[in-house]
């Protein structure tokens, strides 16, 4: 068991992100908030637009302890409808284009929708809010807000709901979990632990949208320590990274691995700059190209939506918990397993949610005393170290033996030359399941040396198994491996 050693993570000063953006709208009013492209906004205008979106949004009836549901593509108008959420004390719940059906739950829970596309009618009571150009014309008419700065510089109650998250919904059907005002304050706790003293003021450049809860979590950072928020786009991501130096920024690690290609390709050398890389497991490779082509500073950290922020990752992928974290490993009966033994991993900590929203059946599966039971499968190597090998439904059963793809994957990824890995069970036309490694790979010229290699490892655990190289793994979510995909993929290669 992984326990909060002597040094926890000490509170941050009471300082939400909205009387922050109060704060800096009266003591520097024309320092950069938010840049995008050639466009700049400064604290004065943001705390101007956002106090006008307060007005809308009490208008269309929010209060607090609403739900407003947002589906904006304009990022910066995202961002306002946030800020205004959380002044009014309104749960957000930032959405794809979609998402919001008429069979979801949260569509029939939600007061108000601020929907660009309006595509879903209310049906339930709610009040519609088109974010449209007039309304961004109306912002933008705002003034000078320095009367109206006590909109912003509000508090409310530790349990008072501020965001509604969404699972990604590649193990099952989307889940919604509540973030209260408690777990934001430990989420910007953690955040300033990790990040040290060397990224209080640093700005925050970001290819991704709002809907992302880590661009959510990393912007309010920023705004809170008067930095700059930079809405970047691919193509000019690394500009960006040069220009508003000093900075952090995020990448999921499907995104970073074709970033990390072209930057070696190109040669580019590394920007000062604080790279954090979500979203799966990293390959030894793929952060030494990182540190050397892209940025100077580059780390990975395991967190989930149910438990943000769980642990930082070392260079072997083995995380280190943070203080304040809380892990136990147990079997499918729930009893502790003994030590260096593989098990479903448990955690708790200030940033660990109560429960799914409106599903009591499973939120009493899967929490229970303040313990998120996962469905990740991890070792504990040594005393407050872990290393999740992988899920209980990505394990797979070959001839009767089942496999935990995670350790042997992890065998592969060190390889000179693989750039991801990945096993998956396939039936042959006997109907008997073989194991085969999905391989991407720098250079198909070098498949002949990756392949005696690999056969060597593959040769221990399963006897034989099948080798496919491909050029690019396929991805769902936060840039984790679509293991769905992956028979399809062994089908219609050669394998070797």
């Amino acid at each position: 068991m992984a326990h909060p050693g002597d040094a926890m993570i000490p509170p941050q000063a009471s300082l939400t992100t909205t009387r922050a953006i109060a704060r800096w709208a009266r003591e520097t009013p024309d320092a950069v908030a938010v840049a995008e492209g050639d466009s700049v906004v400064s604290y004065r205008q943001l705390a101007a637009h956002t106090i006008g979106a307060i007005r809308r949004l009490t208008e269309a009836g929010a209060t607090r302890g609403s739900i407003v549901a947002i589906e904006c593509p304009t990022r910066y108008i995202n961002l306002v409808l946030i800020l205004a959420c959380e002044a009014i004390g309104a749960a957000h719940a930032s959405l794809w284009k979609g998402e919001l059906t008429e069979d979801d739950e949260l569509a029939r829970r939600c007061d108000v929708l601020c929907l660009a596309t309006a595509e879903l009618v209310p049906r339930h009571g709610q009040t519609l809010l088109c974010p449209d150009e007039a309304f961004v014309a109306a912002l933008a008419a705002e003034g000078d807000p320095a009367a109206e700065l006590y909109r912003l510089d509000v508090e409310h109650p530790p349990q008072t709901i501020v965001r509604i998250a969404r699972t990604s919904g590649t193990t099952g059907p989307i889940k919604n979990v509540a973030m209260t005002r408690r777990m934001v304050e430990s989420i910007q706790a953690a955040d300033a632990y990790i990040l040290g003293q060397r990224a209080l003021r640093h700005n925050f450049v970001s290819s991704y949208g709002l809907l992302v809860l880590t661009t959510y979590r990393e912007a309010s950072h920023a705004l809170r320590h008067g930095a700059t928020f930079v809405l970047a786009v691919q193509r000019t991501w690394v500009l960006e990274l040069a220009e508003f130096r000093p900075c952090q920024t995020y990448l999921t690690v499907g995104d970073a691995a074709r970033i990390a290609e072209t930057a070696r390709q190109r040669g580019w050398s590394p920007q000062a700059c604080l790279l954090r890389l979500i979203g799966g497991a990293v390959p030894p490779s793929l952060l030494s190209t990182l540190t050397t082509h892209v940025a100077s500073d580059v780390f990975s950290q395991y967190s989930m939506t149910e438990s943000i922020m769980i642990a930082v990752m070392d260079d072997d992928d083995i995380g280190t918990p943070l203080p304040d974290v809380e892990l136990r490993l147990v079997d499918e009966a729930g009893r502790d397993v003994a030590t260096g033994e593989p098990g479903l991993l448990l955690v708790r900590s200030p940033r660990t949610c109560d429960g799914y929203l409106w599903d009591a059946t499973l939120s009493a599966e899967r929490f229970a005393d303040g313990w998120f039971r996962s469905s990740d499968i991890a070792v504990m190597p040594g005393p407050g170290r872990v290393k999740v090998i992988g899920r209980v439904d990505d394990a797979i059963n070959i001839g009767g033996l089942k496999v935990v793809p995670g350790l042997i994957e992890a065998q592969l990824r060190v390889i000179d030359g693989v750039t991801e890995a990945a096993l998956v069970r396939v039936d042959s036309e006997a109907g008997v399941g073989e194991p085969h490694a999905v391989i991407e790979r720098r250079d198909p010229r070098e498949d002949q040396r990756l392949r005696d290699q690999l056969s060597l490892i593959l040769r221990r655990h399963f006897g034989t198994a099948l080798i496919h190289f491909i050029d690019a793994m396929p991805r769902a979510g936060l840039g984790k491996i679509d293991r769905a995909a992956l028979p399809a993929i062994v089908r219609q290669s050669r394998p070797s």
